[in-house]
């Protein structure tokens, strides 16, 4: 192997996340009524088997060879079961790397041509919707409580490899977890952590 090889290898290589992880992909949704702009919300189906009864946005898992988009848009319209006409994009906003090995990538959208009473949802994947005013959401911050990452080695894991053995100290992260409280909905973890930041970036000056 010399330099030239490398630079050819190199040179169109574009960098992803290193190590192994499963990409999701979600759309905040936005609904222009006569009283402004609403955030549409799921509450998932409580005989789901992976956060039955909870909050979220629509969404789900890239599958292969379609983009976090694509998968985005799919998994919306399956789950509100509206077409793929009645989503107009916005744009994207900051993707959440998690402890959890999943990378979750948030688009923005709005719906037209459409009734909100006229949504014939999923029912073996969401409960119901509920809506936020987008005002709300400007005028309130989150709860914010912090889970603090520990390592937590498996039993044959080889300290005597390292230096400090196994008084090795591991860097602790933290995880912020906030926490919106609307009418008698609680809107938490992930889903809290891209509505803050469609908050944050919307909210700059321009």
């Amino acid at each position: 192997m010399d330099l030239e090889n490398i630079t050819k290898k190199l040179k169109d290589y574009q960098g992803k996340p290193l190590g192994k992880y499963n990409n999701f992909a979600v759309l905040l949704p936005l609904i222009p009524t006569k009283d402004g702009l609403k955030i549409l919300f799921e509450v998932r189906s409580y005989n789901l088997t992976i956060q039955p009864g909870e909050v979220c946005l629509p969404g789900g898992k890239v599958e292969k060879g379609e983009t976090f988009l694509q998968a985005a848009l799919r998994e919306t319209c399956e789950e509100l079961n509206i077409s793929r006409d009645n989503i107009k994009v916005i744009g994207e906003l900051d993707y959440l790397v998690t402890p959890y090995d999943l990378i979750i990538y948030p688009y923005v959208g709005y719906l037209e041509n459409i009734q909100l009473e006229e949504i014939k949802y999923n029912e073996d994947e969401v409960d119901h919707l509920f809506f936020m005013d987008l005002d709300y959401l400007l005028a309130t911050d989150p709860e914010i409580h912090i889970v603090d990452l520990r390592a937590k080695p498996k039993k044959d894991f080889p300290y005597h490899l390292i230096r400090e053995g196994e008084d090795y100290r591991w860097r602790v992260g933290k995880n912020p977890v906030p926490f919106f409280i609307y009418k008698d909905y609680i809107i938490w973890g992930f889903t809290a952590r891209i509505l803050q930041n469609f908050k944050e970036i919307i909210s700059k000056k321009l």
